[in-house]
């Protein structure tokens, strides 16, 4: 409840202009197809690895790191990634944003009819939307 006379302080983006676009492009080619909830669940899969020891520590270096010659996401390495992103993949990305902290901090995703990598498919499950498996 607000009192008259009071302040509230609103919460800004803690991402630029620049990494919310990036992040939208990478949700738009990752999850095309997938439902609104998938695309935020892909979004908040990057802001988590942003937050994790195990992981680079901005948006750009997570989606562009590179691991055993390739890139961590199909997009980057195809060239998807650079396709403008769709209102929805913006929003997503918002929702994500606004959602930091929440959820069950999964650090991956995969589809499970096109992943080759036993690894990928040995992390534990926190939960399935759509055509994607995430896991921690």
């Amino acid at each position: 409840m607000l009192y008259i006379g009071e302040n509230i302080t609103i919460p800004t983006s803690p991402l630029t202009t620049y990494e919310k676009d990036l992040l939208a492009r990478l949700v738009n080619a990752e999850a095309k197809g997938e439902s609104y909830a998938g695309k935020v669940a892909v979004a908040t899969v990057v802001l988590n690895r942003v937050e994790s020891k195990d992981f680079p520590n901005t948006v750009k270096s997570v989606i562009y790191q590179i691991s055993n010659g390739h890139y961590a996401f199909t997009p980057v390495q195809n060239g998807a990634i650079n396709q403008s992103a769709s209102a929805e993949s913006k929003r997503a990305v918002n929702e994500a944003i606004a959602m930091k902290g929440l959820g069950s901090g999964s650090l991956f995703f995969y589809n499970p009819k096109t992943a080759q990598s036993q690894w990928i498919k040995s992390r534990p499950v926190t939960t399935v939307i759509g055509n994607h498996v995430f896991a921690k």
